[in-house]
């Protein structure tokens, strides 16, 4: 069937004429520098939140540490672990292997001493391991002050190896300013580097104390220590290195924060 149209008219003349919403090129970037510029600021603060939560779960843990040294000390005679001989190694079994313990080792093999009876026979524990933490031993250091006598550190005393022996707790003179556990050796940005690196003044480090407290010390804050560490004795293969907690200047007597 034919349809007529009045003259000029066509039906698709007079059709609405529908405009589908959209973006142009220009807004469409604007939108994308927006989008960068929010994330750009948003960044700093997540990762500030992620650091915070990392201090705060290590704090947390080594605090819990702190305290199962502290029940270790209750169940040997008033001692915090002494591994080892000061002048052998003694070898003992752990989740059925072998491990030498050495004397001056102390700082990181103080787990081996304890896996068995506080830590199911694990010395890779989880929570030995804080959050974003990746090394194959524990960054939780444990002071050596109890290994030697308070002459032994102080420059001016240090004799040697007649200094070395097992300190009681009992010789604590600051117990919630005498530092047990401290945890710094996950910050070296550089794996296998710790005797090259400078560690920043403000570097924050977890530690437990005596008194069972646990806080997050910056390490300018932290009073002058032995710089020379336990020092230089026979078989030693690396140079001595002096660090806050491990190394208190006057050992058992002394204290690591005002």
């Amino acid at each position: 069937m034919k349809k007529h149209y009045q003259l000029g008219y066509h039906p698709m003349r007079y059709c609405k004429r529908y405009k589908y919403p959209g973006f142009t090129l220009i807004e469409t970037l604007l939108v994308i520098a927006l989008i960068g510029i929010l994330i750009g600021l948003t960044l700093p603060y997540l990762a500030g939140a992620r650091d915070k939560a990392r201090e705060v779960s290590g704090l947390s843990l080594i605090r819990g540490h702190g305290q199962i040294l502290q029940m270790y000390s209750a169940d040997y005679a008033g001692f915090f672990p002494v591994i080892g001989h000061p002048d052998r190694p003694t070898t003992i079994r752990v989740g059925g292997r072998e491990f030498d313990l050495h004397y001056w080792h102390a700082e990181f093999q103080w787990v081996f001493a304890l896996a068995e009876q506080y830590y199911d026979g694990r010395i890779g524990h989880p929570s030995l391991f804080p959050p974003g933490y990746h090394g194959d031993s524990s960054p939780f250091k444990y002071t050596e002050s109890y290994l030697a006598t308070s002459d032994f550190w102080a420059p001016e005393t240090r004799t040697g190896r007649q200094q070395w022996r097992a300190v009681p707790a009992a010789l604590t003179a600051y117990p919630s300013a005498k530092g047990l556990l401290t945890s710094w050796a996950g910050k070296v940005p550089v794996p296998g580097r710790l005797y090259t690196y400078s560690f920043p003044d403000d570097m924050l480090q977890e530690t437990a104390f005596v008194d069972g407290s646990a806080r997050t010390i910056v390490l300018r804050d932290f009073l002058p220590w032995m710089r020379t560490g336990e020092g230089d004795y026979p078989g030693r293969k690396t140079q001595p290195l002096g660090w806050p907690v491990l190394h208190t200047m006057h050992g058992a007597v002394g204290r690591d924060i005002e």
